[in-house]
Parts: C-alpha cells; sequence; structure tokens
C-alpha cells in the first residue's frame, strides 16, 4: 500500500500546486471546501489505478493501512503548510488557535480520505467487480 500512499501523495502535490496557480490568477479569495475535495478526487484516482493493476477491491486491511498512509502524509502536508504561510505572514492570532485549526483540518482530511476509500469508490468497484462485497 505504500506505493499507492506515494502515488496518492505525488498526485495530490501536483494537484494542489496547479491548483493554487488557477487560484492565484483567476480567483485569489476561494471559498473553503476545495481541499476537501480534491482528496476525495485524488483518492478515487488511486482507487482506480489499485483496481486496474490489481483486478479486484481493497481488502479491509488494504483499504484502512491505505488510508492511514494518506493521512499521515496530509497531516504533515497541512501542518507545513500552515507553518509556512505563518512564515510568510506573520499572525497575532495565539498558537492555540492554529493548533485548533491543524486538529481541525486534519479532521476533516480523516473524513475525505474514508468518503473517497470506502464510500466512493463504491460505485467504481461495484461496476468493474460486481455487486459489493463486505471486503469494502
Amino acid at each position: 500500500m505504500g506505493r499507492y500512499a506515494l502515488l496518492f501523495a505525488g498526485i495530490h502535490l501536483l494537484s494542489v500546486f496547479v491548483l493554487g496557480i488557477f487560484i492565484q490568477a483567476f480567483a485569489p479569495h476561494p471559498g473553503s471546501g476545495l481541499g476537501f475535495v480534491v482528496i476525495v478526487l485524488v483518492g478515487y484516482a488511486v482507487s482506480w489505478f489499485f483496481a486496474r493493476k490489481r483486478q479486484r477491491r481493497f481488502t479491509k486491511q488494504e483499504k484502512w493501512r491505505l488510508i492511514w498512509l494518506c493521512y499521515t502524509y496530509l497531516v504533515l502536508f497541512e501542518t507545513f503548510s500552515i507553518w509556512a504561510a505563518l512564515s510568510v505572514q506573520p499572525t497575532r492570532l495565539p498558537w492555540g488557535y492554529w493548533v485548533g485549526v491543524v486538529v481541525f483540518t486534519a479532521g476533516m482530511d480523516w473524513l475525505a480520505l474514508w468518503l473517497a476509500y470506502t464510500r466512493t469508490v463504491r460505485a467504481m468497484f461495484d461496476k468493474k467487480f460486481g455487486p459489493a462485497s463486505p471486503s469494502i
């Protein structure tokens, strides 16, 4: 599953980079929730690559291992992003506030990954492999 977690990280980084350039050029103040959508779509893409290569669904163990590996990457990514933003533009808000932001964001990342690897891919797996099995 490490290979698929690295695939997730690569697609996510590239997506965020391209989306960041696009947003700066055309919409300097985007709405919230865009990161959530990106995580779900990247998770779907990784699931598609998995199904295409392995010709099967995730097992429960594979699904949860992939979620944890991707989650670890996302927590590091979000924490670094907030740290980098604060380094460029300091704020008077206390560190406790930013810890709360990281915790909230980590919770939303977990939800996005869970949706991506549990609910969103179910239709794709059902179409490719037949009716849903209890393994996902």
